[in-house]
């Protein structure tokens, strides 16, 4: 019975300190977002704009038709690209991802998946989704990790919450935070095979042309 009366005075106490660390948390979350935001709003303004400026001013000084001229439009194409999805790739592949955006299935995040497994085949004039067999193993990894770390983070929150030790709940808020974001930077390939196995599944059903 006293054991009973104990272990409720500390789950009493430790969810009334989880409390405050949740507010601190968010605050701090909050802080970082913005200056995080202000990072890439400064590396928008000074080098992606510059670079771009830099590129039309090189194309307007080469004659229309040249093949440099070419090369600077589709370099410039290559980088608005680049900054509006985030995939860095060639022309032929931003092309066809483009394609595959205007279909209106897939999310930037899904199209950035599904980039990393085009390929061109011999005599094909159009990249395809291609999945290694090797992939399998690092998604079934990532499957894995996926499910085990939320688990191990719930356990070490309840672990710390419990425990009768000076800050515990916030020891236990952060190892849960670890383990949920660990398991989901280690899932990355399991989500990355499953879209790109999808889509593959789609685009034999339903051909862009």
């Amino acid at each position: 019975m006293d054991w009973l009366i104990s272990t409720a005075e500390k789950l009493t106490t430790g969810i009334s300190n989880f409390n405050i660390t949740v507010v601190a948390c968010l605050i701090l979350a909050l802080k970082l977002i913005t200056a995080a935001k202000k990072i890439f709003d400064f590396h928008d303004e000074y080098f992606v704009k510059r670079r771009i400026d830099r590129l039309e001013s090189l194309k307007s000084k080469v004659e229309v038709g040249k093949t440099l001229h070419v090369y600077l439009e589709e370099s410039i194409a290559s980088e608005c690209f680049r900054i509006t999805s985030g995939i860095s790739t060639s022309t032929k592949y931003m092309e066809y991802l483009i394609k595959l955006s205007a279909v209106g299935k897939w999310s930037r995040f899904q199209l950035k998946a599904i980039s990393e497994h085009l390929r061109f085949k011999p005599l094909t004039t159009e990249p395809e989704i291609v999945i290694p067999k090797m992939d399998f193993v690092g998604a079934a990894l990532g499957a894995i990790c996926l499910f085990f770390f939320p688990f191990a983070g719930i356990y070490y929150f309840i672990f710390f919450l419990l425990a009768n030790i000076q800050n515990g709940p916030f020891y236990g808020l952060i190892s849960f935070i670890a383990c949920l974001g660990g398991g989901l930077i280690l899932s990355g390939d399991f989500i990355k095979y499953l879209v790109a196995t999808r889509a593959k599944a789609y685009l034999q059903a339903n051909p862009i042309v």
